[in-house]
């Protein structure tokens, strides 16, 4: 082989790495865009979810407790490091209970292990709110509830610290 021909090869292994880098390279910042485009429309949506929450006519009640007489108040209470208890810590017994995420994001990060559940008061209900490698940080969980069997619900967002 001669030197020309060697220094061509080396020449065509060095493009063929470069390549290789620059479509990795690529990848990684494609990957960054995709969580970066995740995490801002979740921000979009926790503050069109706040906003909605601030009006009168707002679908959603943003306090972790209510302070109304006859109504459950929540608490939230880490049993471990992706795990929580839900406590009824109001009066009275919370009928239907159902727990969803807030977002898109807060529902992927939750797992509940039951539909609907009564909660008599001082009752839990655990449930896991992961962090993920591109997901840590605090979210926020839906409560629906009826103070009788049967009859309207409420909602309540609670804040899930991390």
């Amino acid at each position: 082989m001669t030197p020309y021909e060697s220094a061509s090869l080396v020449t065509q292994w060095i493009s063929a790495v470069a390549s290789v880098f620059a479509v990795l390279v690529a990848v990684i910042f494609g990957w960054l865009t995709f969580i970066n485009n995740r995490r801002s429309k979740d921000a979009q949506d926790r503050a069109t979810y706040a906003a909605a929450g601030s009006s009168s006519a707002g679908p959603v009640g943003f306090e972790p407790r209510t302070g109304q007489a006859g109504l459950p108040d929540w608490e939230l209470e880490r049993q471990g490091d992706a795990t929580w208890l839900l406590k009824n810590a109001g009066p009275s017994v919370a009928y239907d209970v159902t727990v969803q995420g807030l977002t898109e994001l807060d529902n992927r990060r939750l797992m509940v292990p039951s539909d609907r559940v009564t909660l008599e008061p001082a009752a839990t209900l655990g449930f896991e709110f992961r962090p993920r490698l591109s997901l840590p940080g605090p979210g926020n969980i839906v409560v629906r509830f009826a103070t009788e069997e049967g009859g309207p619900t409420s909602t309540r967002v609670l804040r899930v610290p991390e």
